[in-house]
């Protein structure tokens, strides 16, 4: 909201002398285009985390990521869900 009303407030100072009907019909358009909230993430989950660190293997490898995500890494030895984003062994 704080930034729909940022928006007008500059749309307002860049456009010449309007209605004053015209900037109340504003806001009623730009909160029903907002966007929805994306889904809260449960920072308490040790498995939250989990898909970027998969993510993150993919780029720097299983040993960088345990590095940087540490407690947050999964367990040694949990199977990559994506093994396809990781680097094959079959490409030889």
């Amino acid at each position: 909201a704080y930034y729909a009303a940022q928006a007008q407030q500059q749309q307002q100072q860049q456009q010449p002398s309007a209605p004053t009907s015209v900037p109340a019909a504003v806001p009623a358009a730009t909160t029903a285009a907002a966007p929805a909230a994306a889904p809260a993430v449960n920072h308490n989950d040790p498995t939250a985390y989990y898909e970027q660190f998969w993510s993150y293997t993919s780029y720097y490898g299983e040993e960088a990521a345990r590095k940087y995500y540490g407690a947050w890494s999964p367990p040694v030895g949990t199977p990559n869900p994506n093994p396809t984003t990781g680097p094959s062994s079959d490409n030889k």
